[in-house]
């Protein structure tokens, strides 16, 4: 059976996300464990500017209810540059970062880093590349999200507001949905995509209404419904328990407010195409 959690804390602090707010936590009851080593959880948002992507440093638990009704106020105060940490901003330490989300996005590129990060970790080099950290500013803003959890069919329904975010220069919100790569090994979508472990990558954009990972060995899955006008991408990174994730992201132009819904459970629960 699985419950949920939310956290005032960016629990649980896990690698690079150590410092951002995770959204709801999907826990197996009897095991006492929690599946989202690095990821971000269930409805954590992230927000686009002109400049820096702007991430929830803090956090407030608005209401809780396992069954029923769950709350978070994320508060956008964090941005991340390629830099050591350090609480001062280097000059133009956001280029590294739009490059590197350039070359992410092909093949080659991609190939290129995913070695390149092993080998570094592998024998402890530091680069302005890889170097990356967490600086607290100037809060632009707060989004709410309620999850609803429907225990009988597995079925999450997430909803997101965004009504006090500063829209200056606001160019794109994002919806994470990252639970631990170690567990969550297996991909499909409704194009007939399938992918296991390696063949994975991030990110890649979802072409299907819906897209699933899987844990062939906790039998358990997460199906996310992506709904029309939004984009959808999924990836999958595993360097070290430390950096760990799987993960469906949503993403949307400026709005008030997003709703969507997962579902979490069996396979023979997650595979059904048809939701409402």
């Amino acid at each position: 059976m699985i419950s949920f959690k939310l956290y005032k804390e960016p629990y649980p602090s896990e690698g690079k996300s150590a410092y951002v707010q995770k959204g709801l936590i999907p826990v197996i009851n009897g095991l006492n464990i929690d599946l989202c080593e690095e990821g971000l959880g269930f409805g954590a948002p992230i927000l686009q500017y002109k400049r820096d992507f702007y991430f929830p440093g803090e956090g407030k638990i608005l209401s809780e209810n396992n069954l029923k009704l769950m709350c978070k106020k994320f508060v956008f105060n964090l941005i991340e540059r390629n830099q050591k940490e350090t609480n001062n901003i280097e000059y133009f330490s956001w280029v590294p970062s739009r490059l590197v989300n350039s070359i992410y996005k092909s093949n080659l590129g991609y190939f290129y880093l995913y070695l390149w990060e092993k080998l570094r970790r592998r024998i402890h080099i530091e680069d302005k590349i890889s170097s990356t950290c967490f600086i607290k500013v100037e809060s632009k803003g707060s989004a709410e999200a309620k999850f609803s959890y429907e225990q009988e069919n597995g079925r999450i329904k997430i909803e997101v507001l965004f009504e006090n975010v500063d829209t200056k220069n606001l160019q794109q919100i994002y919806i994470c949905n990252e639970l631990g790569g170690g567990f969550f090994t297996e991909y499909f979508d409704g194009s007939g995509l399938k992918l296991k472990s390696a063949q994975i990558r991030g990110w890649q954009t979802i072409k299907s209404d819906y897209a699933v990972f899987y844990s062939p060995n906790l039998k358990i899955g997460f199906k996310v419904i992506i709904p029309i006008g939004l984009k959808g991408f999924m990836g999958r990174e595993v360097f070290s328990p430390r950096h760990s994730w799987s993960g469906i992201i949503l993403s949307s132009p400026p709005v008030k407010k997003i709703s969507y819904i997962v579902k979490i459970g069996s396979f023979e629960n997650i595979r059904c195409v048809n939701e409402d």
